[in-house]
């Protein structure tokens, strides 16, 4: 309805202010909404930080050689061309290696071509031509490439049309087109990897003449392919006076638990030491525990009570659930784990907890607990009843997918739902009782401004 006289604004400010006493219960149902959708938010981001803290238990709860307690380090090889990597199957020792040469793969090379000029083959006149060439590099049959010719092709196009067939055509070999000028190419055919023992034997066309053209059709003269840039050859390297091969230069386990990635030739015989990695250990442990004191934080944080003036209190103050489970977490770290009979804690390996159950790491006392008595340690943590597999199963039930935060998570957001619609609902009954409102009261002001009209009417007939 469209109001523009005076006596039109002062009937719509009376309706919004009847309205505004209407409204009150969709603002109690928005209000409403609006905790639960805080409570959700604070329910997701718990979760992301339980399922972090859910992954940590699963790797401290693993044993044997998956144990993150089993950790080595490779030292004395820093400033070399030698990189190690370990795992837990390392055992602890001093080596001595001498790497005299690098693993190489057979590159062949075609002759140097015109890149934007064409000719290289004959192309087709008019519609595409498909032709074919074969490579062998020790199949059992040599392996064919289709190539689709097309009658606006420069050279460069052709050698690289080339190459991608041979990239499509096998996981072998690796093609690729070289610019060795600004305007001259050629075709670099490469095997992956393998050593001496893998080699490019022969070329040939089988339809067509792109090899020939290129340079490469032939086969092998005094054991390898005339278009050879680069011959196959095996890594050699001595490790404590052993004579060791390789067709790569990334060795694995060359020692027990120890890989070995050479990328160079040493200058003589250098040593390294294979030994425990404590520092490494203690990091690991560090981080379990400030994820572990995180969690503890956001729960509290999430249900604690209101202070004495009623504020402050946690959005999740009011479910057991959530309160429940920070003493939960406590119990399971800091309760003893029984190994052969007897009690253990983590208090006896250096890792202290406050009153508030919040965990820190006496790095000494640990270090010395992981030197003498490794086992022990491990068996606290991941042993059965240990530390961490307490506290897995724990959070298991409620991070994992479909677990009680998922389900707090659904049962919150059906709540949010229910909100939202009812508020809808308000809206629209809302709308119709203020369009009745204003359509009465501008009846009603019509009707007085009628009896208005009359009484001055009757008044001066009347005198």
């Amino acid at each position: 309805m469209e109001v523009v006289s005076e006596s039109g604004r002062a009937l719509r400010d009376l309706v919004a202010s009847f309205m505004s006493l209407e409204r009150r219960p969709y603002e109690e149902v928005a209000f409403r909404k609006s905790v639960v959708d805080t409570e959700v938010s604070a329910q997701k981001k718990l979760a992301s930080r339980l399922s972090s803290l859910r992954r940590l238990t699963q790797d401290f709860s693993a044993s044997g050689a998956l144990s993150p307690f089993r950790g080595f380090k490779v030292s004395g090889l820093e400033s070399t061309s030698v990189r190690a990597s370990t795992s837990s199957t390392a055992l602890s020792g001093s080596h001595q290696l001498e790497v005299r040469q690098l693993a190489q793969t057979h590159s062949l090379a075609s002759k140097t071509i015109t890149a934007d000029a064409s000719g290289l083959v004959a192309l087709p006149t008019l519609e595409p031509a498909t032709v074919h060439f074969s490579i062998d590099h020790g199949g059992d049959e040599p392996t064919v490439f289709e190539i689709e010719l097309k009658p606006e092709m420069t050279n460069r196009e052709v050698i690289r049309a080339a190459a991608e067939a041979i990239n499509r055509g096998t996981t072998d070999l690796a093609a690729s087109v070289v610019q060795t000028s600004s305007n001259e190419v050629r075709l670099l055919i490469q095997t992956r990897g393998g050593g001496k023992d893998a080699r490019i034997r022969s070329i040939s066309d089988v339809d067509g003449s792109i090899m020939s053209a290129l340079g490469m059709s032939g086969g092998e003269t005094d054991g390898l392919h005339h278009a050879t840039v680069q011959a196959p050859q095996d890594a050699e390297l001595t490790l404590d006076g052993l004579e060791i091969r390789g067709a790569s230069n990334q060795l694995k386990n060359v020692l027990s638990g120890v890989d070995l990635n050479l990328d160079a030739v040493t200058e003589g015989t250098i040593e390294f030491e294979v030994e425990r990695d404590d520092e490494g250990v203690s990091a690991r442990v560090q981080a379990f525990l400030d994820s572990y004191n995180e969690s503890l934080d956001e729960i509290l944080t999430l249900t604690r009570a209101a202070d004495e003036d009623g504020r402050n209190r946690g959005i999740l103050a009011s479910s057991s659930t959530f309160r429940s489970l920070r003493f939960a977490m406590r119990t399971k770290l800091t309760a003893p784990v029984m190994i052969d009979g007897r009690q253990q804690s983590l208090e006896q390996i250096g890792i202290i907890a406050d009153r508030n159950g919040k965990l820190s790491l006496k790095a000494s006392t640990f270090t010395n607990a992981l030197q003498s008595n490794p086992n022990l340690v491990e068996d606290i943590f991941s042993g059965e009843g240990g530390v961490a597999t307490r506290l897995e199963t724990l959070l298991d039930g409620y991070a994992r997918t479909g677990g009680i935060l998922d389900q707090q998570v659904e049962a919150s957001e059906r709540r949010v739902g229910l909100f939202t619609r009812r508020m809808q609902s308000i809206e629209i009954s809302l709308a119709k009782r203020e369009e009745n409102l204003l359509t009465e009261l501008a009846a009603m002001q019509s009707l007085i401004g009628t009896l208005s009209s009359q009484q001055s009417y009757l008044g001066s007939l009347f005198g």
